[in-house]
């Protein structure tokens, strides 16, 4: 009888460890995943950033080959497309 309690406390034991190392592995998962989605907000940032960036010069190079003179209704002083979002 001894036995059997001995072999049913050492299932026990190897079932909470299996458990314990499930969750560790899920948890390990989840912020590396957060991580990821971090760094691919980050660099859809940069990129966004830069395409901003080189609209408004493309916007203001045109204005100066075209007009010597400068007035609101110019394209420069008009509000930009909205971001559609990205690639999601």
């Amino acid at each position: 009888m001894k036995q059997s309690g001995a072999a049913i406390v050492m299932a026990i034991l190897i079932v909470a460890l299996a458990a314990i190392l499930a969750a560790s592995l899920a948890s390990s998962e989840a912020n590396r995943t957060r991580r990821l989605e971090s760094v691919q907000n980050r660099t859809e940032a940069k990129w966004l950033a830069l395409s901003a960036t080189d609209f408004a010069s493309a916007v203001l190079n045109d204005d100066a080959k075209h007009n010597t003179v400068d007035y609101l209704g110019e394209a420069w002083a008009t509000v930009p497309p909205p971001h559609s979002g990205g690639w999601r």
